[in-house]
């Protein structure tokens, strides 16, 4: 589930306010949220299982099984998926950065 709040402030305090709860079939283990909106963002599902063997792949084997998921205001769709541990998420200038795990790929590190 996704919970979205109101800010106030007493004075110099804030006080957080529930404002809407967000769930859906799709939305399985969420994690990492980018808003590209007040009622539209993207959030990562680091698994998209919810157990069994499939699970058990995703978590020891890197079966890069998870996805992010895009909400519009009414419901979720699939945005990107076969990831691994997908978790961080950036939305900078229309362009969504994804931070994943291990996508088991080999990459040289930058030359200082």
């Amino acid at each position: 589930m996704i919970e979205t709040f109101n800010v106030t402030y007493d004075g110099q305090t804030p006080k957080l306010s529930p404002q809407t709860a967000i769930q859906g079939g799709l939305l399985v283990s969420p994690n990492g949220l980018a808003a590209a909106a007040p009622d539209h963002f993207y959030v990562t599902n680091d698994r998209s299982t919810r157990g069994g063997p499939s699970r058990f792949a995703e978590d020891y084997l890197l079966w890069p099984h998870a996805d992010v998921l895009a909400y519009n205001g009414m419901g979720f769709r699939i945005a990107a998926q076969r990831m691994t541990y997908p978790a961080g998420l950036l939305l900078k200038n229309g362009v969504l950065y994804a931070a994943v795990g291990n996508d088991r790929r080999w990459r040289p590190s930058p030359r200082t």
